[in-house]
């Protein structure tokens, strides 16, 4: 079994480009046997982010700074790439307002989801692909979840032009193949929309048949119902866990990683591996022993209005 540092915004930007504190950020937590640390939530050269700290994948030096101070500490350097669309914005509430409909807000997002158009983003994905593997990036994550420009693409309940996104996500994933570079997906088991998950399982069936080196299962569609996301409640965790548990076990020959906190976690089985994020924020030395996130829930900083990443049970005072 595999530990990954699953992407997060941490909001340690400058115009895009990582701050000296996202390099320390991702430095001190990808030791202890750590298998990959994904940087996220980055942003394609040409796309739009989810809200305006995200990192933009360029090619700035700080890039490889970053890619190398992951890799000297024993783990490999991944990127996770993404995109909204234009005027995108975020809900900060967990929930919709009451008479929101988050099915009618993604489908109108999905119009302008032309042949021409799909094409523009992944010869944008591809450049973007080409600048993290040029600053030493040797893992490439793909973030198809949340409801974000890629997840509604490959998402029939939202587009009509899947076939040709999957199509175009296969070839991205055979350049990778060729280069030597690793590659994940990152997937919601469910939108958190009624109408749009009575045919989920079609929309996971066309991912999980691209066959990445990892799928990367996570819940929820972000304008929809963000306690899917980001799930709090020892009996939510719990229960996503056993869903996602059962996702990877339909498909045995495809290596998986299952999130949540760890200590909710109980894992046996070759294709599954360990996705950390909260208690790796909460505790750099999480791996080697010391307790992990106590849900102080201070990591949602864009729900709280605030700029970057801050953690109420880390006391080093840097985040």
């Amino acid at each position: 079994m595999r530990t990954f540092f699953l992407a997060v915004n941490t909001g340690y930007s400058a115009f895009g480009d990582p701050t000296e504190r996202a390099i320390e950020f991702y430095r001190e937590r990808s030791g202890n046997n750590l298998y990959a640390a994904i940087v996220g939530n980055v942003v394609l050269p040409s796309g739009y982010g989810t809200n305006d700290v995200c990192m933009r994948i360029s090619n700035n030096n700080a890039w490889e700074k970053l890619a190398l101070a992951i890799r000297k500490k024993g783990a490999i350097p991944g990127v996770q790439l993404s995109s909204t669309w234009e005027n995108y914005v975020g809900n900060k509430k967990f929930r919709p307002s009451p008479g929101v409909s988050p099915y009618e807000y993604y489908r109108v997002a999905a119009r302008n989801f032309t042949a021409d158009r799909i094409k523009e983003v992944f010869v944008d994905l591809r450049h973007g692909t080409d600048l993290a593997i040029a600053a030493g990036f040797r893992h490439v994550q793909l973030h198809a979840a949340h409801g974000y420009l890629f997840s509604l693409m490959l998402d029939p309940a939202f587009s009509d032009c899947v076939e040709q996104s999957l199509a175009a996500t296969s070839d991205w994933l055979e350049f990778l193949r060729r280069e030597g570079v690793e590659s994940s997906i990152r997937v919601s088991i469910t939108t958190g929309i009624p109408e749009a998950d009575q045919g989920r399982q079609v929309a996971l069936d066309g991912i999980f048949e691209l066959k990445p080196d990892f799928i990367d299962i996570s819940d929820g569609y972000y304008n929809a119902d963000k306690h899917l996301i980001y799930p709090s409640h020892e009996r939510v965790i719990r229960d996503r866990h056993e869903v996602s548990l059962a996702l990877a076990q339909r498909f045995p020959a495809q290596q998986c990683i299952i999130s949540g906190r760890a200590s909710a976690l109980k894992m046996a089985g070759p294709n599954l591996n360990l996705g950390l994020c909260r208690d790796l924020i909460a505790n750099p030395d999480f791996l080697n022993g010391g307790s992990g996130c106590k849900n102080r829930m201070l990591c949602h900083f864009y729900s709280r209005g605030k700029a970057h990443l801050s953690c109420g049970e880390w006391v080093n005072g840097r985040l």
